[in-house]
């Protein structure tokens, strides 16, 4: 009897330990896989700017655990409500132009490096002025890519996360007080502010 209640404790220590040993395997490969995502993204991801109103969104890479040598961050925006005034790739960790432009409503952002890059950076900023009211999507195309410059992966990028912009009315400046009141005292005023401070006057030497 002691030694089937030993047996039966053994079996279940045992099952213990084998769920803990594959719980602790997922995590670890949960964590390898999330650490491992190449992400293009808006920053910030979200912008409510009024109408007639710049405002500039950088585009930003991160490679995970790959190294990568180039970037294609097209996107497309609604050109009835969002004019792009200037695309800049000034500190951009791929410091070669291999396409910037834009055609239509389709912004062109392809760039390369001499050297791998891994990690978090800025691929281009790029400022909007808001034209009209609503909401505007940034969507990255199909040909979005992070390539590594080998074969596994030759793409590191797992995700692209889209951006949005609210476009609100911009109300006009009212000022209430845009100028300085002015005191106005006619001369007629002054006569009789001072034909009534002599008579006082004239009064109180009298009383003396």
């Amino acid at each position: 009897m002691k030694l089937n209640i030993f047996q039966m404790y053994k079996k279940i220590f045992l099952t213990i330990i084998f769920i803990s040993i594959c719980v602790v395997f997922f995590i670890v490969a949960n964590i390898k896989s999330f650490a491992q995502t190449g992400t293009l993204y808006f920053s910030p991801a979200t912008v409510s700017a009024g109408t007639g109103k710049s405002f500039t969104v950088k585009v930003m890479a991160s490679t995970g655990d790959d190294e990568v040598n180039a970037v294609v961050a097209n996107f497309t925006f609604p050109a009835d409500k969002l004019k792009i005034t200037n695309i800049s790739s000034a500190v951009s960790v791929f410091n070669q132009t291999q396409r910037q432009e834009v055609t239509g409503n389709t912004v062109y952002i392809e760039r390369y490096s001499s050297t791998f890059f891994k990690g978090t950076g800025e691929v281009a900023s790029v400022t909007f002025e808001a034209i009209a009211l609503g909401d505007a999507d940034l969507a990255f195309t199909a040909a979005a890519s992070l390539p590594t410059g080998y074969d596994n992966p030759p793409n590191a990028l797992v995700q692209a996360q889209n951006g949005l912009v609210h476009i609100l009315q911009t109300l006009p400046h009212t000022a209430i007080w845009d100028e300085k009141p002015t005191l106005v005292i006619s001369s007629g005023a002054i006569l009789i502010i001072g034909g009534f401070l002599l008579a006082i006057n004239n009064k109180f030497r009298r009383r003396i």
